[in-house]
């Protein structure tokens, strides 16, 4: 992996952190697996292309690849970013996963929430505590002894739940198998299809949704795409779509000359899209580094250590858990704004040594300046990776301290 990809992935794994950091290992794999019965004593971060994950991990292990099988136990929680992913060993606490194809067939010991396009739940599946799965297709053969909560186009159960069935959306399928001891709560355009041989001990509610009530208002036009782009939601959206694609390029191994280039549009494209959004919060935040530097610095040190952790604990609660993912989004989300604007005033910096004229100077050319500098210095060996840290906790402290201030 080269130093472009390296300083960004960097990044986000710092901003990932759990609480134990102190004794969290990042591991960057060529090879297709690790040995069996291979002990990892700590957390366990692990980057690669095709893993085959035959060792304990007695922390918690996280999986940004694109496709991982997963065969031994991980005695905390297992969170797997990955196309393709198959959790065929135990996991001790909670196991989360993002991607296109999900298969859980092993015992969790609390509980599960997976986001992908077709998720399979095997029957050596069992799940202690509560689930909750947004994809396109499920299939559920295991056992869930909580609530089992479900947005989906397609739905077919044929396992236990032990609690209560929440579905929204398309098709919920009941097979003979099933044993729901709760009840069955859905909202769908269609009544869903219950197997007479299918036990259910409490009431089923069906709150019927019109398919022409949906589909209302839906036309596609250049004006409603740009207002959808330009809205809080779109743009979080479009944060999250870069940083995926971020990830992609830094675990496939495309040519470097490749991925230099296809960093360097992303950044410069996604930043100016930034800095056209915000135009007035960047120059409080341009002249807030100026005078106050090195408050800056300072918190955004404390905030780019703290607030992943904080939104982590948070989100590993089962009541705090939509509070926690708000606040990761809220602080990617600034995380990247701090980034821009640190780069931007890279670039003013850069184009005061070199006397251009103020007048001349958009926010746009500084922070294309400021970008294509800090890619380059990337390429130095460990200072690289500090000036890079150094610039974003400043904007991300500059940012920040615009808010409290109304003098700016």
């Amino acid at each position: 992996m080269n130093r472009i990809s390296n300083i960004w992935i960097y990044i986000v794994l710092l901003s990932l952190i759990p609480v134990s950091a102190g004794a969290t290992k990042f591991i960057s794999i060529k090879g297709e697996g690790y040995l069996a019965d291979t002990v990892y004593n700590d957390d366990l971060f692990i980057t690669g292309d095709k893993i085959k994950m035959e060792s304990r991990v007695d922390g918690d292990l996280f999986a940004f690849c694109q496709e991982i099988v997963h065969l031994d136990t991980v005695l905390g929680s297992f969170n797997s970013f990955s196309l393709n992913a198959q959790v065929l060993g135990p996991v001790k606490q909670s196991y989360r996963g993002w991607g296109y194809s999900i298969n859980c067939n092993a015992p969790v010991g609390r509980n599960i929430l997976i986001f992908g396009k077709e998720i399979t739940i095997g029957p050596q599946a069992k799940i202690a505590q509560d689930g909750d799965m947004f994809c396109s297709k499920l299939i559920f053969q295991g056992r869930l002894d909580g609530n089992l909560k479900i947005m989906a186009d397609n739905a077919e159960i044929n396992g236990h739940v032990g609690g209560d069935i929440e579905f929204e959306k398309g098709h919920l399928k009941i097979g003979p198998d099933a044993v729901i001891d709760g009840g069955i709560y859905y909202r769908s355009p269609q009544k869903a299809e219950i197997s007479n041989s299918a036990n259910i001990y409490g009431e089923i509610n069906w709150e019927e949704i019109e398919t022409g009530d949906r589909n209302a208002g839906t036309g596609i036009t250049f004006g409603k795409i740009l207002a959808w782009i330009f809205s809080v939601r779109g743009y979080l959206l479009l944060l999250s779509v870069v940083s995926l694609i971020l990830l992609v390029f830094s675990v496939i191994p495309f040519p470097a000359l490749l991925i230099i280039v296809l960093y360097s549009v992303i950044f410069l494209i996604s930043g100016n899209v930034v800095i056209l959004l915000t135009k007035d919060r960047m120059r409080k935040t341009l002249t807030t580094i100026e005078n106050k530097f090195l408050p800056s610095l300072g918190l955004g040190f404390i905030i780019f250590f703290v607030a992943p952790v904080v939104s982590l604990v948070i989100l590993l609660t089962l009541v705090g858990a939509p509070l926690g993912m708000a606040l990761l989004f809220i602080f990617g989300a600034a995380l990247f704004a701090g980034t821009v604007y640190a780069s931007t005033f890279l670039g003013w910096k850069v184009w005061d040594i070199l006397g251009g004229k103020a007048e001349n100077r958009s926010g746009y050319l500084c922070y294309s300046t400021g970008i294509v500098l800090l890619i380059i210095l990337s390429f130095i060996p460990v200072l690289g990776y500090l000036l890079a840290t150094v610039a974003i906790m400043t904007g991300l402290g500059g940012l920040a301290q615009t808010f409290k201030s109304k003098n700016l």
